[in-house]
């Protein structure tokens, strides 16, 4: 189980490292955050998708974080 919780907070950084990285548009074509968007993006594109257009704010990040940690406790 400790790998499993492991793994589900090293890739809530990754989405909390996209979210942030997606205000700062300086680093938008740097290799690293290209590698960051891709991984981060397995999760949250879909969420993105299923969203209603209007909204306003994306909150897919904040989605998809709360989902990694349901996972635990439904395991």
């Amino acid at each position: 189980m400790g790998m499993i919780r492991l793994a589900i907070e090293l890739y809530s950084f990754v989405i909390i490292a996209d979210a942030v990285l997606s205000w700062a548009p300086q680093f938008e074509r740097e290799p690293w955050r290209l590698y960051v968007k891709k991984a981060a993006g397995f999760m949250v594109d879909p969420i993105r998708k299923m969203m209603p257009d209007g909204i306003g704010f994306d909150f897919s990040h904040l989605i998809a974080l709360i989902i990694l940690q349901l996972i635990p406790t439904l395991w």
